[in-house]
């Protein structure tokens, strides 16, 4: 008979901007997110019941439940946002006067375009969704059921070691550089219902994340951050990513993206705005580029095919990141993850530009525009590649990969936009 608990009470940072979609849409927004009835963002149990099954390595049917063995053994708490005192903005009686927790709500806009089999975008399949900035708090609380302490405990330290991994990310788009998480700090003890004393602790326990339970804290798992493919890339010239407006109090036409986050320094926050080169972009461009690299491989080229396999969607495209579900195809995860840059260390520069009459190909009368770019700065790309599902994938595949990768750490793949007008040429820093 099962009558040991194990307890986890985990706080974590958001490392990258959240997207826990609520699965609908209204005018206002595509995509919006996850509200608690308080109407502060959270992320719901299911949620995260989702991705630690999807990456337990033991038997998920015992642990998480199925019709044919039973109920679950584990029991996972929806994660609430912590206010700026680390404490938990629980409950309908929030203070709703707190500047922290009204600025976060401010939810950020990110635009999208559907990428297609060929890894390039689809015409009118454009859409944007919300996210919450990155360094936002939340804590989250799992328990788990056994027969004795030892294997409560022991299946407890598997499970935080899941939420350190650098696949564990939340919500929605996590291939898309959305959901990364820091773990901060781990609590937690076990209690056996047997003995009087921890049957008696384990009744008084609160259910509140408000409420301290008294557990002691836990060494953080070791990290396996190794995974990630870390590269330092240093611009050559310009680069931006186009906010979509304009600054009309300096008449600039085109404007780089920036977007704010979240900065803890002595248990004080802080917002601080950086240029943002967001991670679909790069997603964007490697899906494109892989494409070729593989069809230059397998030798596939436009002219020496038919119609009908010129539409096929391209392999490596789908196997390293993905494809939709349709109606005769079942869905694909990726294998890429890649995560947003921010850039801190960049200056700006204001360019001037006259539009071109595309019939003359001289200078359209009248037409003179400005837009300000990114100059210089370090760009933190993090990438990691899942190993393939089965050991019979084309190898060309994660080939095709490789050297879309070297040619932007060697320059020969530019990032972001205005790269027809000499923007985003970069190459990898080894300084």
């Amino acid at each position: 008979m099962k009558k040991c608990y194990s307890f986890r009470r985990i706080t974590f940072e958001i490392a990258s901007a959240l997207h826990a979609g609520s699965g609908n849409s209204d005018p206002l927004q595509d995509m919006p997110i996850q509200l608690a009835p308080n109407g502060l963002p959270f992320i719901c149990a299911t949620s995260i019941a989702g991705v630690l099954r999807h990456l337990y390595a033991g038997n998920t049917d015992d642990l998480f439940g199925s019709q044919k063995d039973g109920g679950a053994r584990i029991f996972i708490e929806n994660a609430e946002i912590l206010d700026e005192n680390n404490k938990a903005a629980e409950g309908l009686n929030v203070d709703k006067s707190s500047l922290y927790l009204q600025r976060i709500t401010r939810l950020v806009k990110r635009d999208h375009c559907a990428i297609g089999h060929q890894g390039s975008a689809l015409k009118n399949h454009k859409f944007d969704r919300s996210v919450l900035i990155a360094g936002v708090r939340f804590i989250c609380e799992f328990s788990i059921r056994a027969e004795n302490s030892k294997k409560a405990r022991r299946e407890a330290d598997e499970i935080t070691a899941l939420w350190c991994s650098p696949c564990f990310r939340l919500g929605g788009g996590t291939r898309n550089g959305f959901g990364r998480i820091k773990v901060l700090h781990v609590t937690g003890r076990e209690y056996d219902l047997d003995i009087p004393g921890e049957r008696k602790a384990f009744l008084d326990r609160s259910s509140s994340y408000l409420d301290d339970p008294g557990e002691k804290e836990l060494a953080l798992p070791a990290s396996t951050e190794t995974a990630c493919r870390t590269y330092t890339l240093e611009p050559e010239n310009f680069w931006m990513i186009a906010a979509g407006t304009e600054d009309y109090r300096n008449k600039v036409k085109i404007t780089p993206k920036f977007e704010e986050r979240v900065e803890w320094a002595d248990g004080k926050y802080s917002f601080k705005e950086y240029p943002l080169l967001p991670a679909t972009s790069i997603k964007g461009a490697l899906a494109h580029r892989c494409a070729y690299h593989y069809n230059k491989l397998r030798g596939f080229f436009a002219d020496k095919i038919s119609p009908e396999e010129f539409d096929k969607p391209n392999p490596a495209v789908v196997e390293l990141f993905g494809s939709a579900r349709s109606n005769d195809e079942t869905g694909k995860a990726g294998r890429v993850f890649i995560s947003d840059i921010y850039c801190t260390d960049c200056g700006e520069k204001i360019l001037s530009h006259v539009k071109i009459d595309r019939f003359t190909g001289g200078a359209f009368p009248g037409a003179l525009f400005t837009e300000r770019v990114n100059t210089g700065g370090k760009l933190k790309l993090e990438v990691l590649l899942l190993p393939a599902d089965t050991p019979d994938t084309d190898a060309n595949i994660d080939k095709a990969f490789e050297l879309a990768l070297e040619d932007i750490l060697n320059g020969r793949l530019p990032l972001g936009g205005g790269t027809m007008r000499g923007l985003g040429n970069m190459k990898e820093y080894k300084g």
